[in-house]
């Protein structure tokens, strides 16, 4: 695939061309869509690119999808309390960041998603990651952080 016509760059281009259409309309575009992904044979492509459109979709709604890596199922209230927690960070979306070593940004947000992720590897904690950053609180990274200290 060429640099311009990449997962990113063909996402965007479905946006902009969905957006705003209703009915017939709508229709009538996601036939042209489907047709242009058969010629360029990009069909085998659609999981990455619908990845990129939702990504695009969460970012212009102001939408946080978090996912939410754990050894176990989470209740309930232990996923809101991460809504509670996320929700209370006043953070700009301009570098200001929450977390050990990278953080997650957060910017003021209409919508927070929570993505279950099931980790049996994990001994203990969560791991939060979005598109670009992660809050890593699982008890390998404290048991690591550890060892960095004594060493």
């Amino acid at each position: 695939m060429s640099k311009i016509l990449n997962h990113t760059n063909i996402a965007k281009a479905i946006y902009l061309t969905l957006e705003n259409k209703k009915g017939e309309e709508l229709v009538n575009a996601n036939k042209l869509i489907i047709k242009f992904l058969t010629k360029k044979n990009l069909l085998n492509k659609t999981k990455e690119i619908l990845k990129n459109l939702e990504k695009i979709i969460f970012e212009k709604n102001d939408i946080l999808n978090i996912k939410i890596f754990s050894a176990q199922k989470l209740n309930e209230e232990n996923k809101k309390e991460i809504i509670k927690f996320l929700s209370n960070k006043k953070l700009s979306s301009k570098g200001q960041t929450l977390g050990i070593q990278k953080g997650l940004t957060l910017g003021t947000f209409t919508e927070i998603r929570l993505e279950e992720k099931i980790d049996q590897k994990l001994l203990g904690g969560v791991r939060l990651e979005n598109n670009h950053d992660i809050i890593d609180l699982t008890l390998k990274n404290k048991i690591q952080q550890l060892e960095e200290v004594f060493n």
